[in-house]
């Protein structure tokens, strides 16, 4: 049922990319709740995720919090300013118990630039995100919030999706309604509404904290 190509998305999760080229760096372990780095701070490591989900955001002058998308497994973050002297762009905080392996990043630069491999990987990512927030200003001018929340959900099960026992296809990824909102571009009331619609027309339910797709090709039909 993944069959159905979207442009790269905010939930990066279990990339195909190897690494292994990287050599060895320090590993890391971070409760759920905390802190990887914080936006604005000087940008001296990168974070190569190895279990768990971490969550980027970008804070207000308000002091208002903005979710911008999900890195999980096998998923390189912190590069945001990788070749100049800047700092953290966003705010990295672990959603779930992870590990990590934290890189130099002068260091990490020399392995990159010495292997062609590595090389193409970094640049298909920065490629990667530029697609991503090109789709996501298009998705924002022309595309309804129940449009934008169905193809979230599609994006979100491509990334995170399997099969129950029943073979119901579960969401396996736990995420508010202000999260989804923010990262949509609407409110959590708007959120909440879609989501009533797309369950009282027989597309999505709720189970516990998580949804089930019930028709994955009406969804897909949505989100077009």
């Amino acid at each position: 049922m993944k069959d159905f190509e979207l442009l790269p998305t905010f939930w990066m999760n279990d990339t195909p990319y190897n690494w292994s080229n990287l050599g060895e760096g320090q590993n890391c372990k971070f409760r759920k709740g905390e802190l990887v780095f914080v936006e604005g701070t000087k940008m001296e490591h990168i974070y190569l995720i190895q279990e768990g989900k971490v969550k980027l955001s970008i804070t207000s002058n308000e002091g208002d919090e903005k979710t911008i998308g999900f890195i999980g497994k096998n998923s390189i973050v912190g590069t945001s300013s990788l070749f100049n002297n800047a700092q953290y762009m966003f705010n990295a905080t672990s959603v779930t118990d992870a590990s990590a392996i934290k890189y130099n990043k002068s260091e990490f630069i020399e392995k990159v630039m010495e292997n062609k491999e590595l090389m193409m990987q970094i640049f298909k990512i920065m490629s990667m995100r530029i697609r991503i927030l090109t789709n996501h200003s298009l998705d924002l001018a022309f595309n309804h919030s129940y449009k934008r929340l169905a193809k979230a959900l599609l994006d979100m099960y491509n990334s995170y999706g399997k099969k129950t026992n029943n073979n119901d296809l579960l969401i396996d990824f736990y995420i508010t309604q202000s999260e989804l909102g923010e990262i949509i571009g609407t409110t959590w009331v708007t959120v909440a509404h879609n989501i009533k619609k797309l369950s009282d027309e027989g597309i999505i339910k709720r189970q516990g904290r998580k949804y089930i797709i019930i028709d994955y090709q009406k969804l897909q039909q949505t989100a077009t």
